[in-house]
């Protein structure tokens, strides 16, 4: 149990990896759109967690 603003950005962290895991190890279609997209999602979170 914890603060709400922070345990839902760790919730994000599965849509990060996931498009990591997609596009390098999968090599599904639109690859550097998820990579970016997970990058983005991801300087959200630090951005996010930094404020408290």
């Amino acid at each position: 149990m914890g603060p709400i603003s922070t345990l839902a950005p760790m919730r994000e962290v599965g849509t990060v990896f996931g498009g990591f895991d997609r596009s390098l190890f999968l090599k599904e279609p639109n690859g550097k759109n998820r990579i970016i997209s997970s990058i983005v999602i991801a300087t959200g979170l630090i951005l996010a967690t930094l404020q408290h």
